[in-house]
């Protein structure tokens, strides 16, 4: 193994590594909101008091912003939806950094098509969650209190380094693909070139050819040619033994014969 391929190897192992630690991550952290958003609905969010001040209390005094229980469960429910985009994007990322393991190479039309749409997803699917996000938690504080959002009453969701990770996946998927195609085109050339020269000098030889399939494909051709050749040769004598046979009876056999 070449030692380029080597150190993309081991970074596909970090990479498969660090994927599954984000995934685990975002699973416990998609548990955390659902548990949440379970005990408010059943204990009640009056009932959730720190030293006597309730969840309102708490975040009026850290804000300045008085809330609804309808913004403290949309908050929940955009946090669920951003923990599950990011458990998707991580399973994703694992499942293409095992086949690319599994392949011994990122340069494949699978593992380049698999890498861009995995660069598109991480690009645009945060994007579209945040989207949701504030227009959701935006109606329902306007509905809930009656006034338009404060920069307080605002959910900002990162997007940058989603979308520049993104775009790092897409700029090498297009090296992956430019490397498959390469060396696609160099075997290509030499199953239609070298392969035959090295067919004719070492003749069927497995240690001298790289490409037994095309070697036995020739073969295959070369019998049904020689068995043709025999088949016509033995036509052609069966043809000059019946025109002598015909030649050398005399009038009286043709008569009888008719």
């Amino acid at each position: 193994m070449k030692p380029a391929i080597t150190t993309i190897q081991k970074i596909s192992k970090a990479g498969k590594v660090l994927s599954k630690i984000v995934f685990i991550l975002c699973i416990v952290g998609l548990c955390m909101c659902v548990l949440s958003l379970v005990m408010f609905l059943i204990v009640g969010d009056r009932s959730l008091k720190i030293g006597g001040v309730n969840i309102y209390g708490m975040i009026a005094q850290e804000t300045g912003v008085s809330v609804s229980p309808a913004m403290v469960y949309t908050a929940l429910g955009c946090a669920i939806i951003t923990c599950l985009s990011e458990t998707i994007l991580a399973k994703m990322a694992m499942n293409y950094f095992s086949r690319e393991l599994a392949d011994g190479t990122p340069f494949t039309f699978r593992g380049a098509k698999e890498l861009k749409r995995l660069g598109l997803l991480t690009i645009f699917l945060p994007l579209g969650v945040a989207f949701v996000c504030a227009i959701v938690f935006g109606a329902v504080t306007v509905m809930s209190t009656g006034s338009e959002l404060s920069k307080n009453t605002q959910i900002n969701v990162g997007t940058g380094t989603s979308i520049g990770l993104g775009i790092g996946m897409l700029i090498v998927s297009v090296f992956c693909r430019h490397g498959a195609e390469t060396q696609q085109s160099m075997n290509g050339q030499y199953g239609a070139g070298q392969q035959y020269g090295a067919n004719t000098q070492y003749g069927t030889n497995p240690e001298w050819n790289p490409n037994p399939q095309w070697n036995q494909q020739q073969t295959n051709q070369a019998w049904a040619n020689q068995q043709a050749q025999m088949n016509q040769q033995w036509a052609n004598q069966q043809a000059q033994a019946n025109q002598q046979w015909s030649q050398q009876q005399t009038p009286a056999d043709k008569f009888r014969q008719e």
